[in-house]
C-alpha cells in the first residue's frame, strides 16, 4: 500500500492498481479550505460525501498556495482503511483545540501540517515536510510511529520542551528506520519563545561524535570507553553490536571537529525519490 501511495504522489498522479483507496486531489475549486467540502477535490469521495470521522479515501495536496482546513472548534480526520493524507505543498491549518489526526498514514515530502496531536498513525516526513503539535500533553500519543528521512524535515512540539519529548516521543520516532538517538540522529532544539521544541535531523557525517556537540574529543573518548564491552548504541560506533578496539580506532581516527556533509535529496531517502520521481537522472 505504500508504493502504491508514493507512486500517486508522482508527479503524474499515477493510478493505484484496481480495488486500491479513492484518491483525491486538492483543487480548491471548492470554498477553497474546507475538507469536507467536496469542490475543492478532484475525483469523487466514497459515498459522495467526505465524512471527518470515516475518511477511507488518500487525500493529496500539491498545491504551494493551498491553505487547507476544517470546521473551527472541536474536530478530528479518523483515517479508516487505507485511506490517509499525502502533502507535498501547502498548509493544513488547525482551526481550534482538540484537532488531530488518528490512524491511517501520514506522508509528506513538503508543506507544513498543523494539528493538536497525531494518534496511531504512521508518518513518514521527507524532503521539507514539517509537523506543528500544539498539545502539550502526549501530543503523540502510543500507537504513532514517525520516520525521518530527510535533515530539512521536522516536528515542532508548541508545548513539549525537549526533555519531554527525549521521555515521551523518542521511542516513536526513527530516522530512516535506525532509532531516534538525540544528540547523535536527532537535534532537539528550544522552540516558541522557550515553551516548546524542535525536533529535526542530525547529518550521519560525524558518528563518533558521541554527544552530539559536532567535535570528537575526550568528552567523546570518556563515554566510549564507559561503555566498553556493552552494546551501546551510542558509542557502538561500526554497528557491530558491541563497542571495542573498532569503535575505538574508528574514534581516533576521525578526532577533531566534525565535517558538514551534502544534505539528502528534498524527496528524501534514493528508495523515494526513485518512487515518486522516476524521470530524475
Amino acid at each position: 500500500m505504500i508504493a502504491c501511495t508514493l507512486l500517486i504522489a508522482s508527479a503524474s498522479l499515477a493510478a493505484c492498481p484496481h480495488g486500491g483507496p479513492t484518491t483525491l486531489l486538492w483543487t480548491g475549486d471548492g470554498d477553497g479550505i474546507s475538507v469536507t467540502d467536496e469542490g475543492n477535490w478532484s475525483g469523487t469521495p466514497d459515498g459522495g460525501s467526505i465524512d471527518l470521522a470515516d475518511i477511507t479515501e488518500i487525500l493529496v495536496i500539491d498545491d504551494t498556495m493551498a491553505t487547507v482546513g476544517g470546521p473551527t472548534g472541536s474536530s478530528t480526520l479518523n483515517f479508516m482503511g487505507d485511506g490517509g493524507l499525502v502533502v507535498h505543498a501547502g498548509t493544513f491549518t488547525r482551526g481550534g483545540a482538540n484537532q488531530a489526526i488518528e490512524d491511517g498514514f501520514l506522508f509528506m515530502t513538503g508543506g507544513k501540517v498543523e494539528r493538536q496531536w497525531i494518534s496511531r498513525c504512521s508518518v513518514r516526513l521527507e524532503g521539507t515536510g514539517r509537523i506543528e503539535l500544539s498539545g502539550g500533553a502526549d501530543p503523540l500519543p502510543n500507537g504513532t510511529v514517525v520516520d525521518l528521512g530527510s535533515m530539512r524535515a521536522g516536528i515542532d512540539f508548541l508545548n513539549e520542551v525537549p526533555g519531554d519529548v527525549i521521555v515521551e516521543h523518542l521511542s516513536k520516532i526513527s530516522v530512516n528506520g535506525s532509532v531516534a538517538i538525540a544528540g547523535k540522529n536527532i537535534l532537539l532544539e528550544n522552540f516558541n519563545g522557550g515553551l516548546g521544541c524542535s525536533l529535526s535531523v542530525l547529518p550521519d557525517v560525524c558518528p563518533a561524535d558521541l554527544n552530539g556537540d559536532l567535535e570528537v574529543n575526550g568528552a567523546d573518548l570518556g563515554m566510549l570507553l564507559g561503555a566498553w564491552g556493552t552494546a551501546s548504541d551510542v558509542a557502538d560506533i561500526d554497528g557491530d553490536g558491541d563497542v571495542d578496539g573498532a569503535d575505538l580506532g574508528l574514534m581516533l581516527g576521525s578526532w577533531g571537529a566534525c565535517v558538514t556533509g551534502p544534505d539528502v535529496p528534498d524527496c528524501g531517502s534514493p528508495v523515494h525519490c526513485e518512487l515518486l520521481y522516476p524521470d530524475l537522472p
